[in-house]
């Protein structure tokens, strides 16, 4: 059966509507079990039952389950069918949820398909299974009416009697239940819940609820009311009861306060709600909660507790005793102080002190005390308070104190501040400072604030003790305190004229320590008295008795006045002079000196006498061991105080003449002390003081000062070795020699064997290089002139640049060779050089000796050499080096001159150029050797070089070799043409190739140079002959007969087939149509030919030559020989090679470059005679084939083969 039957039979028949539960339940298991088998339509069928919110039965589709909103439910458990249906009812169904009738959901439970119903229907039709607590889960969240909101409280308060909802479960869905407020508005977010207004305390305590804005709600009046709801009954105040339990609903003192301020407390409150404020808060922090910020400062600020003086804010009110309350009042006759009024609160007061301590309310008599300090404060910030109120402070702190309370509390609120009348201005108690005869003399070097006693009177004096306690300065008393008040109180400029004065100045300096800004102020001041009247600190001295000869040398050291300051106080106070800057110590006083010597030498005030008793002091402190200034020694050491002949100088830079500097005085400039003569006896201490007495001392001055004589003959041998000894003794202490030593010994002053010569001309001989070279060969020392003691300077002569080891010689003795002119000196001095490896740095330098057929000889330049010429073709050019020297000379020459094995390509092209310059004829010999070598050394450069010089080549004329223009030359590449002509078109060729030189390489020499071949450059064309062009001079036979033989046409067909040369069949067959249609007229005179060739300046040739075969392709004809005038094997390939020319010469004129290939196959097969297996061969020798398309040809034209 049709499944589509199911649903219509269901609809027609109306069974959800008719048929009993059992059956129903039935229908829809098959419902559930076919469910995809019965279409689509059952969908919208309504198979579902429900009670709607009248409690009428109600059907609907799974469709409208699915798409529309509508929410299917049934109860978790058989006892909440009827509960949830009735509350669900009187809920009016809120957000669509409906459930199944009782007797639906009863029979369900007992239905023996029960699973797969409950899973098709939750599956399909959405529905939802429900306790009583996700029922109410559920709902909560829609709830938006005052009155469904109240019917949802009462659903839970009596699910909860019933245990329908656990007790576990209620606080978490009254959490989330709307509240109904006092406006009458269904309120979903809040803080905290407040009873209901009536019959409240916190009403009477705020007045309406001032924290609505922070969420707080108020109940409304509907909760306290009694009800039946869903058929249950609702006493009075039992919902209200179980709100407050389970929602949280307060009142005062249970009420969390939120973090904000309320109004009432910014007036007055009655004692009541004063009281009930302060329980509010002790119950608070009795359960451990912290009263938020912005409500404890309400409390605090609001003005509604009652004092003395009126109602205060609690942070400024105080609760006092008996015993300071009543005191405070009698003896500050100023301060109006808030007490909170005991009498009025009554003894519950007491019994929140923690709470009025929280709220800022003070309870210590210090306290009040310090109110009292703050009160005055005030007033002097705003400068209104008076000379009385400072005596009345006074006295209030005296009364204290005699009626034994503490003051401490009333002097702390008022020694910080500044406003204690002084000298300069208003100060603090502890800047204060009162005046009596034991601050004279800190008042000279510190600005003290003196309480002012004109302004106060002289009543002020009265309260020493009372300014003490607030801190002002009466007495000294401590030291180290006192100075440090002092320090920190010093004016600029301190008065220091008194020695008092300036004594506490350095106590100041020794216990306290001043900054490093004030030492450096009171350092610019005049403040020392010294022996030249008062001066800067730094500018004076402490004396130093073992060096009174030097103060007495060095006038105008300003020394301190010890008489004034005495000399005990004085000498303990050394340390803190030094930190002024007074010297003091020994090494400071040595400084003083040394500026004191600087400014002397500085201008130039340091005469002779002066001089001497310095030295004179130096040398008595030396003698008593004493210890001599360290910084003026140095100075003198230093400076430039020597007056030397060079002008004034520093002892190390001064020498002290005598005899042993006789010598060498007149080789440089040396500054010799100018009174030396008058220092004799001062020797030891100068020579201490760094003055050159010797010449080992002073040979850096001797180097320094080098200033050798423009005439070097006038150099005596001994000051020239002195000067030798300056060196060495300055290379024993020092490397390198000065620069200006080096520069001024450049000169020609060393003599030689050779003459005078600077130092690095000069070389050193020695005896072991004698049998390599003699002492005359090169500028070597002259040992005669200078002696055998020269022979010990060897290292310092090596060190101004003369050449030592001959291996660093050889440059100048290589320089010398055009000095001499002797053969057997000049090959001992090449072999020399030989043996040290020696290249010169210019090498186009006439290095090369050749000697003369006679004596004489030149030097000639290495670029105009060779070693070898084997062939003696430039021995009119070149030198040959092989014809002078032996061998191991030769490879000397070519190692350092770079001179050339042989003659090289430029060499040639020169030679070659002479022959072309010249009219003689040239030798086949030296031809050959210069285009051998020329093939030798062939490459791309050898042939640029050829190109751009050579323009005549060879030609053999007569036996001899002839040049002539290259234009007018040809390569002799057709022997038959060559025959035509005269010889001296071709060029010249050897009679027998060589290794070096063959031919086909001469051959693609000559091209590059331009050179053509002759059967490329020459033209040729028929002779006119009259008779010969006529057919009636010969026997005229048929259409190509006995000559265009198949074979011949086959070797053409197979030769045009070649696929490289793409040449289609029908242009094949074209081709050699012409042929087989040719009339053969038998000639009986041969046919003759003309060659012309042209030459430079417009000059023509001509030559004539006969041939066998002429073809006339306008007349269709092709004349030929007779066969009997063809005899002997000559004939045949005459008659071959011009049959094949003419024909392949005929077919190819467009193709020119194919026509020697195809002469050259034509030929062989007309030697073959043209027979077709002979042909056959040949083309597959050659790999060449016919076609079938040619094939077919072939026979159309030779049908009867």
């Amino acid at each position: 059966m049709d499944w589509g039957w199911y649903p219509k039979c269901i609809e027609g028949c109306d069974l959800v509507k008719e048929v009993p539960e059992e059956v129903y339940l039935m229908l829809l298991y098959f419902t559930a079990e076919h469910w995809l088998r019965l279409g689509s339509k059952i969908q919208y069928l309504p198979l579902l039952k429900y009670e709607d919110v009248n409690g009428v039965l109600s059907f609907c589709s799974i469709n409208r389950v699915t798409q529309r909103g509508l929410r299917l439910c049934i109860a978790s458990d058989e006892s909440l069918i009827s509960w949830l249906i009735s509350w669900n009812r009187e809920l009016a169904c809120p957000s669509d949820i409906f459930f199944m009738p009782l007797d639906t959901q009863r029979c369900l439970k007992g239905f023996c398909k029960r699973a797969t119903v409950m899973d098709w229907l939750q599956r399909y039709g959405k529905m939802e299974v429900f306790t009583a607590y996700k029922y109410g889960s559920a709902v909560s969240g829609v709830v938006n009416e005052r009155r469904l909101a109240i019917v949802f409280a009462n659903f839970v308060f009596h699910s909860w009697q019933k245990t329908y909802i656990k007790e576990g479960y209620i606080k978490g869905i009254c959490a989330s239940m709307p509240i109904v407020d006092n406006y009458g508005s269904v309120v979903t977010r809040r803080s905290q819940v407040l009873v209901p207004a009536k019959g409240s305390k916190w009403v009477g305590l705020m007045g309406s609820n001032p924290w609505r804005s922070e969420n707080y709600v108020e109940l409304s009046g509907d909760y306290r009311t009694s009800g039946s709801f869903a058929g249950n009954y609702t006493p009075q105040n039992a919902l209200l009861i179980f709100i407050e339990k389970n929602v949280g609903a307060a009142d005062v003192p249970y009420i969390r306060p939120p973090n904000a301020s309320f109004l009432t407390v910014t007036s007055p409150l009655t004692k009541e709600n004063a009281l009930l404020l302060l329980d509010w808060i002790q119950n608070l922090r009795s359960g451990g909660v912290a009263l938020p910020s912005k409500f404890l400062d309400s409390v605090k600020s609001g003005s509604w507790l009652k004092t003395s003086i009126g109602y205060k804010p609690p942070k400024d009110s105080f609760l006092s005793t008996e015993t300071w309350g009543s005191l405070l009042q009698i003896g500050s006759d100023m301060v109006d102080i808030p007490m909170i009024d005991q009498e009025y609160y009554g003894k519950d007061l007491s019994t929140y002190k923690n709470e009025l301590q929280l709220i800022g309310v003070k309870f210590e008599f210090g306290q009040a005390s310090e109110m009292i300090g703050k009160h005055l404060m005030s007033r002097a910030a705003n400068g209104t308070l008076t000379r009385s109120n400072v005596l009345s402070l006074l006295g209030l702190i005296r009364f204290l104190r005699n009626k034994l309370l503490s003051p401490s509390h009333l002097i702390e609120a008022v020694k910080k501040d500044g406003w204690l009348k002084t000298c300069l201005g208003n100060r603090s108690p502890s800047e204060a400072f009162l005046f009596s005869s034991e601050w004279t003399a800190a008042s000279c070097i510190a600005n003290l604030p003196f309480i002012d006693d004109k302004y106060y009177g002289q009543s002020i004096f009265g309260y020493k003790s009372e300014l003490e306690l607030l801190g002002v300065h009466v007495k000294i008393g401590d030291a180290r305190n006192y100075l440090s008040i002092l320090v920190n109180k010093l004016k600029f400029p301190p008065n220091l004229s008194s020695p008092e004065a300036f004594l506490l100045l350095l106590k100041c300096i020794r216990e306290v320590g001043l900054t490093e800004n004030w030492i450096e102020k009171i350092k610019k001041l005049k403040a020392i008295k010294t022996n030249l009247g008062f001066r800067l600190p730094t500018e004076s001295v402490v004396l130093v008795p073992e060096w009174e000869c030097l103060f007495n040398v060095l006038h105008g050291i300003p020394v301190l006045d010890v008489q004034f300051y005495g000399s005990v106080v004085i000498g303990s106070y050394c340390e803190e002079l030094r930190k002024l800057g007074v010297a003091v110590r020994s090494e400071q006083v040595s400084k003083v000196m040394s500026l004191k010597f600087k400014q002397l030498v500085s201008s130039s005030s340091i005469a002779k006498d002066k001089v001497l008793l310095l030295l004179q002091s130096y040398r008595l402190l030396r003698q008593k061991q004493s210890m001599f200034p360290a910084d003026l020694l140095s100075c003198m050491k230093a400076e430039k105080w020597l007056q030397t002949k060079m002008g004034f100088r520093a002892p190390v830079d001064s020498v002290m003449f005598n005899s042993d500097w006789d010598s060498i005085s007149s080789l440089a400039i040396v500054p010799f002390i100018e009174y030396s003569s008058d220092m004799e006896e001062y020797k030891d201490e100068l020579r201490a003081l760094g003055v050159a007495i010797t010449l080992k001392q002073g040979a850096g001055f001797v180097l320094k000062g080098i200033n050798l004589p423009t005439d070097p003959t006038t150099m005596t041998p001994n000051s020239s070795l002195h000067l030798l000894k300056c060196i060495k003794y300055w290379e024993e202490s020092k490397t390198d020699l000065p620069m200006e030593f080096r520069d001024g010994i450049r000169k020609k002053w060393l003599r030689t064997v050779l003459g005078y010569r600077c130092p690095d001309e000069s070389l050193f001989y020695e005896s072991k290089h004698s049998s390599l070279i003699h002492r005359g060969d090169g500028p070597f020392i002259d040992e005669e002139f200078y002696g055998s003691e020269v022979v010990l300077y060897k290292e310092q002569l090596k060190g101004i640049g003369v050449k030592v080891d001959m291996r660093y010689g050889c440059s100048i003795v290589a320089r010398q060779l055009i000095c001499h002119s002797e053969r057997s000196t000049i090959e001992r001095i090449y072999k020399f050089l030989k043996a040290f490896e020696w290249e010169p740095e210019n090498k186009t330098f006439s290095w090369i000796w050749v000697p003369g057929e006679d004596v004489a000889g030149e030097w000639v330049f290495p670029e105009n050499c060779v070693l070898h010429d084997d062939s003696n073709l430039f021995a009119s050019e070149l030198h040959i080096l092989d014809k002078f020297y032996e061998e191991d000379l030769l490879g000397f020459f070519s190692a350092a001159f770079n001179v050339k094995d042989e003659p090289d390509i430029n060499d040639y092209v020169k030679r070659w150029e002479l022959w072309e310059n010249s009219a003689s004829k040239v030798s086949l010999e030296d031809c050959l050797v210069f285009w051998e070598f020329i093939g030798r050394h062939w490459n791309l450069i050898c042939e640029k070089l050829l190109a751009k010089h050579v323009q005549k080549l060879p030609v053999l004329i007569g036996g001899s070799i002839s040049l002539i223009c290259k234009q007018d030359l040809f390569i002799a590449d057709d022997l038959l043409l060559e025959d035509l002509f005269d010889k001296s078109l071709f060029v010249w060729y050897p009679t027998k190739s060589t290794l070096s030189l063959p031919r086909l390489k001469l051959t693609q020499i000559y091209t590059s140079l331009g050179v053509r071949n002759f059967s490329e450059a020459v033209m040729k064309h028929e002779a006119c002959n009259s008779d010969s062009n006529s057919s009636d001079n010969g026997t005229k036979l048929e259409s190509g007969a006995n000559v265009i033989t198949e074979g011949l046409i086959r070797i053409i067909l197979a030769f045009l087939a070649n696929p490289c040369l793409d040449i289609s069949a029908k242009e094949r067959h074209q081709m050699v149509e012409s042929l087989l249609d040719l009339t053969i007229i038998k000639a009986d005179e041969p046919v003759n030919m003309k060659y012309r060739i042209k030459l430079s300046g417009g000059r023509q040739l001509e030559a004539k030559a006969t041939h066998m075969f002429r073809w006339e392709k306008k007349e269709a004809r092709l004349f030929m020989p007779r066969i009997d005038a063809v005899q002997g094997m000559v004939g045949s390939i005459k008659y071959a090679t011009y049959l094949s020319d003419v024909i392949s010469q005929g077919l190819l004129y467009e193709r020119a470059d194919l026509v020697e290939s195809l002469a050259e196959l034509i030929k062989f097969g007309c030697l073959l005679n043209f027979e077709l297996a002979a042909v056959e061969f040949l083309l597959k020798n050659k790999n060449l084939q016919v076609f079938t398309e040619d094939e077919e040809f072939l026979l159309l034209h030779f049908s009867t083969n």
